[in-house]
């Protein structure tokens, strides 16, 4: 079983959006998938159910974190299942306690190895104890990024904090790079098979993050109608927005690099 998080401290990037996606390509490829929503807003929740309120009484990802008994994820499809956010996990984000740190790793390494493949978390937006113990608990993390200037300067927090984890509680965890999101305009690149935005300040972003280090780029996603699709818990393969059959071969394209990187064969 491997353990994948998304992170970002900026709003909007499309952190939520890309972790289902992942998580939807993952299922359809005969992983077992288990989605952990661990962020507060429970927007990755609310894109599976139309009434959050619904699943009073149902275990969440603050169960996960605080209980010692056994943990039952939502199934929402064949291979794909989700644990839901609440309210409640603003009692973990500020606590400075190490067991809160380390708990997600050693809960899911305790319930979920047998059960499931791939463990798929949504982050908090901000660099809260919740996100510490998410990268506390995986192998890989990735980052959606826009080409803004301003979007570059707060992932410089997010790798702070990721080389803290790993000084501190996982000196394995792997950053595996960015995804480029909403992009307006992608063009071959130099008949190179590769790809690059068409918009001058855009790709001198791009560029910068290349030179951070090599196969820093996981794959990009332009402006696509349809990708908002799966806001709505549905597969990129059900959408029928505008741009579908592009995003759909984005989205592939992107979730065959990680997976890969990750270990995984796919069918």
């Amino acid at each position: 079983m491997k353990v994948i998080s998304v992170a970002s401290i900026k709003g909007g990037v499309g952190k939520t959006t890309t972790i289902a996606m992942l998580g939807h390509f993952a299922s359809e490829h005969g992983l077992r998938t288990l989605l952990i929503d661990a962020d507060v807003q429970a927007s990755l929740t609310a894109s599976f159910f139309e009434d959050i309120d619904d699943l009073e009484g149902r275990h969440t990802t603050y169960n996960l974190m605080v209980d010692n008994g056994l943990i039952e994820p939502i199934v929402v499809k064949a291979n794909l299942s989700i644990l839901p956010a609440d309210a409640y996990l603003y009692r973990l984000s500020e606590s400075k306690d190490l067991k809160v740190m380390m708990c997600l790793k050693e809960r899911i390494g305790e319930l979920f190895p047998k059960r499931f493949d791939l463990v798929l978390i949504d982050t908090p937006g901000s660099t809260s104890t919740v996100l510490v113990s998410a990268l506390g608990a995986s192998h890989h993390v990735y980052s959606p990024i826009e080409l803004q200037k301003y979007s570059v300067r707060a992932f410089s927090e997010v790798m702070g904090l990721i080389k803290s984890v790993r000084s501190s509680i996982n000196a394995g965890l792997k950053f595996e790079g960015f995804l480029p999101n909403r992009v307006r305009g992608i063009r071959a690149k130099d008949g190179s098979g590769c790809v690059e935005p068409v918009g001058i300040k855009q790709r001198a972003i791009f560029e910068e993050l290349q030179t951070i280090g090599p196969n820093m780029i996981l794959g990009m996603f332009g402006l696509r109608d349809a990708i908002g699709d799966v806001e709505y818990g549905k597969s990129i393969n059900e959408a029928h927005g505008r741009g579908s059959v592009v995003a759909q071969s984005e989205i592939n394209a992107f979730a065959t690099e990680l997976l890969q990187r990750a270990g995984f064969t796919l069918n």
